[in-house]
């Protein structure tokens, strides 16, 4: 497997990722520049000479890029075991693209989840009185 280096993308990558200006990464999927790099990273770990990944350390892989999140919304290990599966039966392995394309809904439902639960928990804050409502004199 080849190393991430600062400032430098693996040569697995550089074929599905721009490199256009400050932006190395980019996408349609909605993805942070930040969840992008930790993509890569664990992309990476697993990678084969070949450039790809085997889909049966997708179990492993995914769990590793939504660890941050709310708990609740983290894919299930049967969830897991399907999506290696499907993709197996496919006889697909997983280059850069095709795993980002797979990882992407998980990132972003754990993610959407954990930041509606920091903005609850900012409103109640605020909500000094707690009847639901912020007021001038709060």
């Amino acid at each position: 497997a080849q190393s991430v280096v600062a400032g430098s993308i693996s040569s697995t990558t550089a074929g599905s990722i721009s490199t256009k200006g400050n932006n190395r990464y980019s996408n349609n999927l909605s993805l942070t520049y930040k969840q992008m790099e930790e993509c890569e990273e664990v992309f990476v770990a697993f990678e084969t000479e070949n450039g790809t990944v085997d889909a049966e350390y997708l179990p492993t892989m995914v769990p590793a890029l939504v660890a941050n999140g709310d708990p609740n919304t983290k894919p299930t290990e049967r969830e897991l075991r399907h999506l290696s599966r499907a993709i197996q039966a496919n006889d697909q392995e997983l280059d850069f693209s095709l795993f980002l394309h797979v990882v992407a809904p998980y990132i972003r439902r754990a993610n959407v989840k954990f930041s509606k639960q920091k903005i609850d928990a900012a409103f109640k804050m605020f909500d000094v009185d707690g009847n639901g409502y912020i007021t001038a004199s709060e």
